[in-house]
């Protein structure tokens, strides 16, 4: 899969669901809580009981958020995943959402002193065919629909949001205040990977 990295505190997040929920498009939960739906997110504002921006874990992926876009790609497949396990009583279940042509949100943000890196990611076209193998699959999406909106996507995380970049990743404003009161920005826990900003 291709992914965009960026750091992003909470303030930075409504512009970016503006663009993301454009016209018809929806949000997904990848995976719902258990014995819950997955829910899903029509506009903004609707949004707002998420923790967007927030990284308690300090993971990275805070929250995993599919975008689906009705011109481009077929309405994902909703399917139920048994929960077993010493954890989980008899019955358990959750939801997850698939499809090869869908646009992944993974979030990052505030975790103790530092702001962790979060991501856009999609397939290509061939990576879809040799890797996807969920339903709707590759040959029911518009790959060259998709393509275009995956370089908008794109060209408004890196030039039109970005206040500074650390390395090669963008940094959104939010992020960069934080960075300059003395927030680390890391890539997640694990990783070992730490970025600055010049002159920040």
């Amino acid at each position: 899969m291709t992914w965009v990295k960026f750091f992003a505190a909470p303030e930075d997040f409504p512009p970016l669901l503006e663009r993301f929920l454009a016209g018809e498009r929806r949000l997904f939960e990848v995976y719902s809580e258990p014995g819950h739906h997955a829910r899903e997110f029509a506009t903004p504002a609707a949004t707002r009981s998420l923790s967007l921006g927030l990284d308690p874990a300090g993971s990275g992926v805070a929250l995993h958020l599919g975008l689906w876009v009705p011109n481009v790609m077929p309405r994902p497949h909703v399917r139920r995943i048994e929960l077993r396990g010493p954890k989980f009583p008899p019955g358990s279940w959750r939801e997850t959402v698939e499809g090869c042509g869908l646009f992944w949100l993974q979030t990052g943000g505030l975790y103790e002193d530092a702001v962790t890196a979060s991501a856009i990611g999609w397939f290509t076209q061939r990576a879809a065919a040799r890797q996807c193998m969920v339903q709707p699959g590759p040959d029911m999406v518009d790959w060259k629909a998709h393509w275009a909106l995956a370089q908008a996507l794109k060209r408004f995380v890196q030039q039109e949001l970005a206040a500074a970049s650390a390395g090669p990743h963008p940094v959104l404003p939010d992020a960069l205040k934080r960075h300059r009161d003395g927030s680390r920005l890391i890539a997640g826990l694990g990783t070992k990977q730490e970025f600055r900003v010049e002159a920040a």
